[in-house]
């Protein structure tokens, strides 16, 4: 377990230098694993969106495949860092421009986030803690282990873990706000 801790300390330290030594690099990766969210945001919005008329096929098809944006962050090295709402945003914007799946986006989107802004205060809390705690075992996997099948598959069976329940994520949130203020402007209140 001390080890653990040692490897965990050991990263933070690389990180920490990194955003000192090179802000722009560090940036830029916050930026990429935002783009990497972003991109399966689209995925996951698109699948949930066409497969509608089953909730339950809609949110198995959209928990299942948001694991693969913390498995793109892992793998190809992005930065998980808050800033990187930035990238999500950007491609979540970019993607409701191009008019790709907007009509059956729409009630999908809007039943979404009706949902999201019907919480209590305390429930959010308490939902973006559990989610919080569920991607850093996530994340974990990605440090610890070293089958790159096993890593895979337990980092979406973790984000799946946080999506199917309902918890919040704030780069998520970040992605599904920037499609829905896109999308539908101020028609969700």
């Amino acid at each position: 377990m001390f080890k653990d801790i040692e490897i965990l300390d050991d990263l933070g330290l690389i990180k920490c230098t990194l955003a000192k030594r090179d802000p722009l690099r560090f940036f830029t990766r916050a930026w990429i694993a935002g783009a990497y969210l972003g991109t399966t945001a689209i995925l996951s919005y698109t699948l949930a969106a066409l497969s509608q008329n089953n909730p339950a096929v809609a949110k198995s098809l959209f928990a299942g495949t948001f694991g693969t944006g913390l498995a793109a962050i892992v793998f190809l090295d992005g930065e998980l860092f808050t800033s990187n709402c930035i990238g999500i945003a950007t491609i979540c914007f970019l993607f409701i421009k191009s008019g790709a799946v907007n009509t059956s986006l729409t009630p999908y989107l809007t039943s979404s986030l009706t949902s999201k802004l019907s919480f209590h205060t305390g429930e959010l809390f308490i939902k973006g803690i559990l989610c919080n705690f569920i991607v850093c075992i996530g994340a974990y996997c990605g440090i610890k282990i070293k089958d790159e099948t096993s890593k895979l598959l337990l980092m979406i069976l973790f984000v799946m873990a946080f999506v199917l329940p309902g918890f919040e994520h704030c780069i998520a949130n970040a992605g599904t706000f920037t499609l829905g203020l896109t999308l539908l402007g101020n028609q969700i209140s």
